[in-house]
């Protein structure tokens, strides 16, 4: 396999009403973001980050993030707002894009600390 574990990271900028410890939705996407990034450490991973109606600072955060993380094989997908069942669905045609090359699949979001 190509890939230890493909991941398909869906992030929207407007802060769920039970976020707990955060009161501003882009701080709080630095920080799992950067959870996010520690734990790739060390693996073979296709990422792709679904950025689903962001502001340009969200793409440059995980370009920033991503771009050059030896093993990452990063890409991301702007989408105009299309909401959250939308984004799963296209979840989902990613990571079956993904099956043949990757071990393992995985569902991500932006408020998960890894």
């Amino acid at each position: 396999m190509k890939y230890q574990i493909a991941i398909a990271h869906r992030v929207c900028p407007v802060l769920a009403k039970t976020a707990s410890h955060y009161t501003d939705k882009f701080e709080m996407v630095k920080a799992t973001t950067a959870s996010l990034a520690r734990a790739l450490t060390g693996l073979r991973v296709k990422l792709v980050v679904i950025l689903d109606g962001c502001p340009p600072e969200y793409a440059r955060l995980f370009d920033d993030v991503f771009a050059h993380i030896e093993g990452v094989d990063y890409s991301r997908e702007n989408t105009p707002a299309i909401g959250n069942h939308a984004t799963y669905g296209r979840q989902l045609e990613i990571l079956a894009d993904c099956a043949a090359e990757a071990e393992n699949l995985y569902f991500s979001e932006d408020d998960y600390l890894y």
